[in-house]
Parts: structure tokens; sequence; C-alpha cells
């Protein structure tokens, strides 16, 4: 009976499982599990969400459903900083504040959420690219020599 009690005392001493966030350097921004493995989709709970920001031009902020809207880390702040969220179904969004529109943003389903369709749009064309002939100077008649 000791057995139960045990492994009781060691899930609560883990405490919830843990996500890790990373933004930096450059402009990347990642979420991963405790060993690293990128993630894109875990189940409804409570998450341990440790958050690695490794440039001062940076945030880390996540919100979707449920009411999570958290600045993890601030720009200017440099370091490692924990927060506890409690995730619920549907799609939460993680980002970089100022860079969002460089692509510093990553999506994460939980639960039954499907992630939201992507749309992808070819790029336009290239313009047709215009060739200037070099315009040649028009070659002088030749001289013919007088017969003697």
């Amino acid at each position: 009976m000791l057995a139960p009690a045990l492994f009781a005392a060691l899930a609560v001493a883990a405490g919830p499982p843990q996500l890790v966030g990373t933004v930096g350097p450059g402009f990347t921004i990642s979420l991963a599990d405790a060993q690293g493995n990128r993630v894109t989709h875990v189940d409804p709970g409570t998450y341990t969400l440790l958050v690695h920001d490794k440039s001062a031009e940076h945030d880390f902020h996540i919100f979707g459903p449920g009411g999570v809207d958290v600045v993890v880390t601030s720009v200017e702040f440099v370091g490692d900083a924990t927060v506890t969220v409690t995730l619920v179904d549907g799609n939460y969004q993680y980002q970089c504040d100022p860079h969002v529109d460089q692509g510093m943003a990553g999506l994460l389903s939980v639960g039954n959420a499907q992630p939201p369709a992507t749309t992808t749009t070819a790029a336009p064309p290239p313009p047709p690219k215009t060739t200037t002939a070099a315009k040649k100077k028009p070659t002088p008649p030749k001289k013919r020599r007088k017969k003697p």
C-alpha cells in the first residue's frame, strides 16, 4: 500500500508538465517540451512555461482561450522567466509583439482543437525583365581611297 502513496507524492512533487519557450537570438521564437522537442499540440491542463529570452529586442507573449494573455518576458529583459498557465481546448498563439510582422510567432493547439487552416498564397511572378539593348553608335562609312 505504500507504493500508490509514493507515486502520488512523486506526481505532486513533480508539478505540472513543463513547456519551454525560447525567443532570440536573432529573429527566432519556439516552443518545446522539457526534452527539447518542438511542440504544436498539448492536452488541456496546467503547465509550467519556462521562457529563455536571449535578446533585449524581443518579448514572449502567449494568448488564447480561457483568458490566457500573458507577456512572459518583456522587451529589454534577457534571462529566464517562469509562469504557470492553464490551457483549455483551443488555439493559442505565442509571439514577439514587436516582430510578429516579421514572422516571430507560432501556434499551439490544445485538446480537440484543430490548428487553423493556413492559406498559402503563391508569390506573384517576378516582373518581366526589361533589357535595354545597348545602342550602338552607327559605324561611320569606310573611307575609300582614291585611285591614282
